[in-house]
């Protein structure tokens, strides 16, 4: 029966990349190295991982599309890398779920909306206008969450310092076009938490599923913040 339901959950799956293994495992099982690597997955995705961070990016010819986004000590490193392939400003951030290693870098990115977003991090030093621009270019990145991120942020007891979204969704999934193809993200609720969500690139072919999925450990179930043991199976399914 295990053995059966295991190639059932294969054949699921077929023909999908699915990010989660390198993307999206703990901290403990993250890509410990000095430097981080930029990683073409398949179609416009992108994984950037090494050290602490292991972040999804769309990289199409309008923008860039994050799924979560590092701490902001990786983050010009990361846009380095970026950089040498791409010139395009921000225009989306996804956030899996209420995790601080999953949102802390959201107001940087953030700042990388507009003309002004593009010259930092970019090829040689910003000149100063551009840095005194961007910091204040909070508008044309859409930072979204399922909503109910931001009901455990203001209604519950947590040590999350900051959470910055522009937007939720409280349906079972919201979809949006960007860089020639349909990213649709399903809320799968009472997994991981009660606010994860998975994101899905179409044209890709490629999943990014948060903390749904995971190899070598157990599941990550934070029954404090509305994970359960059914949810999380019902997620994987």
């Amino acid at each position: 029966m295990f053995k059966q339901n295991i190639t059932n959950q294969l054949k699921t799956f077929r023909g999908v990349f699915l990010l989660s293994v390198l993307a999206f495992s703990s901290p403990s099982l993250s890509v410990h190295a000095q430097e981080l690597n930029l990683l073409h997955v398949q179609g416009n995705v992108y994984l950037v991982s090494g050290a602490d961070v292991n972040i999804s990016v769309q990289i199409g010819e309008e923008s860039l599309v994050f799924v979560d986004t590092p701490a902001p000590e990786y983050i010009p490193e990361m846009m380095a890398l970026i950089r040498e392939i791409s010139d395009r400003p921000a225009r989306y951030v996804i956030n899996t779920s209420l995790d601080q290693r999953r949102i802390s870098g959201n107001d940087i990115i953030g700042t990388m909306g507009d003309e002004a977003g593009v010259g930092i991090f970019s090829f040689g030093p910003p000149r100063e206008e551009e840095v005194v621009a961007a910091a204040g270019a909070a508008g044309g990145v859409t930072i979204i969450g399922h909503e109910n991120m931001l009901n455990r942020f203001y209604l519950t007891e947590h040590d999350i310092p900051d959470l910055t979204l522009t937007t939720t969704y409280f349906t079972e999934s919201k979809d949006f076009f960007a860089n020639g193809e349909s990213i649709v993200i399903y809320h799968v609720p009472n997994a991981h938490t009660d606010g994860d969500s998975i994101v899905y690139f179409r044209g890709s072919n490629v999943l990014v599923a948060g903390d749904i999925f995971t190899l070598g450990i157990y599941p990550i179930i934070d029954v404090n913040n509305g994970g359960s043991v059914r949810g999380y199976l019902d997620a994987l399914n």
